[in-house]
């Protein structure tokens, strides 16, 4: 069988598929990965396929956006950045699916896949990575952005999600039934209601993390973490697995990968672990992360390691590393801090 898994988003998002198609691939299947130019070597190293589908200065304009962390400008940043693609998205799918033969994966931002599904009859499923992806009025969970909704009536709390599913249809869908009309496919009014596969819905996380509910699609399914296999040989480098194993065991901080905007985050992170007397590692995605101009913090903040960033000699508390794999890192630091919006890189689940 051919699978071809598209994957949208950054590291957080992309490396929990690598982690399924490798699985996929263990059973016998081809895998190929359809995602953005960043993911190449990793998509290779672990023995797949990979397609590109944005290169590298496309994701780096993306994540550059200032106010794609803003807590409440950035989910329409996502969410303008992924409907505008509606068109691209589907050529380079329509261009590797074979007849009778494939079966699409695709992720929850991945919904150009489900027009596939219903223009081709290609079999889909839809991965679901984290619960906040299939809201539920019976458990709303804790949501970051409507931290009261678990304390609201059930019929509240539908209500609430209907809201939240018009503003995004809103938002969304004019021009995908534009586009759904040049593909001669009627249009949608509800962007929730149509986005999962009516074959499939996986839900890559234990029952134990998240209760399947009522509300959610009858045809979803829960599963274990994904956990790169490649991730396991991967290994530390001497440098910092000799700062792990000096001394009290550091707190880790990161600010996922996609996080460009961290600088505050670095502050007040560096500052509380000096008053806490902790050395502290952070590990990065890209070394940009940290480059936060030295001047302009307060000398408590510089002193705690703050300088450590520019490459300077750094005999402080603070060290930056590049990033590198949770499953080898968990075993070091007692405290994992992250600026993200609630993900784990795969792998890292098991902390």
């Amino acid at each position: 069988m051919h699978v071809l898994i598209y994957c949208v988003g950054s590291a957080g998002d992309v490396y929990p598929f690598i982690a399924i198609g490798e699985s996929l691939q263990g059973r016998g299947h081809e895998v190929q990965v359809l995602t953005a130019a960043l993911f190449r070597d990793k998509i290779e190293r672990a023995g797949l396929g990979f397609i590109e589908a944005g290169s590298k200065e496309q994701y780096d304009e993306v994540i550059q956006n200032p106010d794609l962390w803003h807590p409440k400008k950035g989910a329409g940043v996502i969410l303008r950045l992924f409907g505008d693609g509606w068109p691209l998205a589907y050529a380079f799918l329509v261009d590797h699916v074979r007849p009778h033969d494939t079966v699409l994966v695709t992720s929850t931002l991945g919904m150009s896949a489900r027009l596939l599904q219903e223009k081709l009859g290609t079999k889909l499923v839809t991965v679901h990575l984290q619960p906040a992806s299939l809201l539920s009025a019976t458990d709303p969970g804790a949501l970051a952005a409507l931290p009261w909704a678990k304390y609201l009536p059930a019929w509240a709390v539908r209500s609430l999600i209907a809201s939240i599913d018009r503003g995004i249809s809103l938002l969304l869908c004019p021009k995908l039934n534009a586009f759904r009309a040049t593909i001669a496919l009627p249009p949608v009014r509800s962007i929730r209601r149509w986005m999962n596969s009516p074959e499939r819905v996986v839900c890559a996380f234990p029952a134990w993390f998240a209760a399947p509910q009522r509300d959610w699609p009858a045809n979803a399914v829960s599963t274990t973490f994904p956990r790169l296999v490649a991730a396991e040989h991967e290994r530390l480098s001497d440098e910092l697995l000799a700062f792990l194993n000096a001394g009290a065991p550091p707190i880790a901080y990161t600010p996922g990968s996609a996080h460009a905007h961290g600088r505050l985050f670095f502050e007040r992170a560096i500052a509380a672990t000096e008053k806490l007397g902790w050395p502290t590692t952070t590990i990065v995605a890209d070394r940009r992360q940290l480059s936060l101009p030295v001047e302009g913090l307060s000398r408590k903040v510089r002193g705690a390691g703050l300088q450590a960033v520019d490459e300077v000699e750094r005999p402080w508390h603070a060290r930056q590393k590049d990033y590198g794999p949770p499953s080898a890192q968990i075993q070091g630091p007692p405290a994992d801090a992250h600026a993200d919006c609630g993900r784990c890189e795969g792998g890292n689940q098991r902390a």
